[in-house]
């Protein structure tokens, strides 16, 4: 989900990067004294609990999505330098399993992605075919094929490693969320929060959350601070009965264009299941990048692509 970090080049000059590119809802009502009078001194709480409740209900709605173990998602936006997104994936984090079929202008046509339970991530249809694949053949990431994966194009990476549910997360930033009405979504009545923050306050709030999900949440934000260089994301969260995220929405200026996503969870808590595609229609990273030449940009120098397949280099 980032720009790329180096391009791949081979077979026509084809860029193989760019292939891959709660319970307190409702709470808070203001209190009038008994003969419907109003004070100075009743009215200033009365504005404190009405702040208070907005904040206190996304808040919880953070710490539910980020509990999440499984679910579904779909996404559809504009990203920069991909251009119009779309994507529905179901994924678990025990095991870590994943399917996913998306489509960006980019591929030239849907893709369609297994994560498997021993660590590999297997890719076909358009993204597949700029690699140089027939129609039915997958590329096979493995386990130790990632590192080689990010140091083509982070975006590689970002295809099985991202979680929307902890994107969603970066609303904890905001300082004042404000209410912005109801909407139904998908037959469920959910009620909007808006607000805004910085890249550098998400990053500080993540930063007081424990381990687990500081490490989560700063990993969802390294692609549009780092890789996009967003500065800022206006963010909107939907919030249902139960006190969840049913959609979330982040919109914000890029350096390769427009930043602006919408996505929307089902199906909490649902298992997940996935059929690895045969070994015989497999081709993995490793042997489909093997003679390729990778443009390292600055480094302007070749890579064997032989040594590194065995040997992935140590990023950043």
């Amino acid at each position: 989900m980032g720009s790329a970090m180096y391009a791949v080049r081979g077979r026509g000059s084809r860029v193989v990067g760019a292939a891959l590119a709660a319970a307190l809802l409702c709470a808070a009502a203001g209190c009038s004294s008994g003969d419907g009078g109003r004070t100075a001194a009743h009215d200033k709480p009365k504005t404190a609990e009405r702040q208070a409740a907005p904040e206190a209900v996304v808040k919880a709605a953070v710490a539910k999505s980020q509990e999440l173990n499984s679910f579904t998602y779909r996404t559809t936006g504009t990203m920069p330098d991909a251009g119009e997104v779309s994507s529905r994936a179901s994924l678990s984090l025990r095991p870590e399993v994943m399917t996913l079929k998306a489509s960006t202008k980019n591929t030239g046509g849907k893709d369609v992605g297994v994560r498997s339970d021993d660590g590999s991530f297997y890719l076909t249809g358009g993204s597949a075919r700029l690699m140089g694949l027939k129609a039915g053949q997958w590329v096979k990431l493995s386990a130790d094929d990632r590192k080689l994966a990010a140091a083509v194009d982070a975006d590689i990476t970002a295809v099985y490693t991202r979680n929307p549910a902890w994107e969603s997360g970066f609303m904890a930033a905001v300082a004042r969320p404000r209410e912005a009405g109801t909407r139904t979504i998908d037959g469920v009545k959910t009620t909007h929060y808006r607000g805004r923050a910085t890249v550098d306050q998400i990053d500080a709030q993540a930063r007081t959350e424990d381990r687990q999900t500081r490490e989560r949440r700063l990993g969802a934000l390294k692609g549009y601070r780092s890789g996009m260089k967003i500065r800022t994301l206006t963010m909107d969260t939907y919030v249902d009965a139960e006190g969840r995220t049913k959609r979330f929405r982040m919109t914000g200026e890029a350096s390769g264009g427009t930043l602006d996503l919408t996505t929307t969870f089902s199906d909490e808590g649902k298992p997940v299941t996935v059929e690895k595609p045969p070994a015989g229609k497999t081709v993995s990273l490793a042997k489909l990048m093997k003679g390729m030449e990778i443009d390292l940009g600055e480094a302007g120098k070749n890579v064997d692509l032989g040594k590194l397949a065995k040997e992935p280099p140590t990023l950043p």
